[in-house]
């Protein structure tokens, strides 16, 4: 018995290393693909690590119509024993995109892929005010209507 926790207590640690080094390098991969488009946005960058599944960029100066620009990855739990029940439940890689305006905007509007885990759960606490419409890529985006102007966006 004591071989079998022993053995098991291995296996659990090396599939942990083996997943974290995994993300690492996904997300590494991943912010070297955004680099060239991140100076759209905004100046100066900061990166910061939550955990090992999930980075925060942080850009700084960001450019008109933003005030300030956070991107953050969250990356499939790669790094824990259950990770194929996510996979298997459709959990994968994710980008969120946080543009705060520099003012207030006149109507909003919010994009996912609603066959992701984020964008199931969007999609079954948002109100009537929203409809799917499908766009490039197999995306949804759902679309915001103004109901004070009465027209859809």
């Amino acid at each position: 018995m004591t071989e079998f926790i022993g053995v098991a207590a291995v296996a659990v640690v090396a599939w942990f290393a083996a997943g974290t080094i995994w993300n690492v390098r996904k997300g590494s991969a991943l912010m070297r693909w955004m680099q060239g488009g991140l100076s759209v946005l905004g100046g100066r960058t900061t990166v910061r690590w939550l955990g090992s599944t999930a980075v925060e960029m942080v850009l700084s100066d960001a450019k008109a119509p933003f005030a300030a620009v956070t991107l953050v990855i969250f990356l499939e739990p790669r790094d824990l024993p259950w990770w194929p029940i996510s996979r298997a439940r459709e959990r994968r890689d994710t980008l969120i995109i946080r543009g705060m305006l520099r003012r207030p905007p006149q109507v909003e509007f919010e994009a996912l892929d609603p066959a992701s885990w984020s964008g199931r759960d969007a999609r079954s606490c948002s109100d009537a005010k929203f409809s799917a419409s499908a766009s490039w890529a197999a995306v949804m985006s759902i679309t915001f209507t103004d109901c004070e102007k009465g027209r859809r966006l």
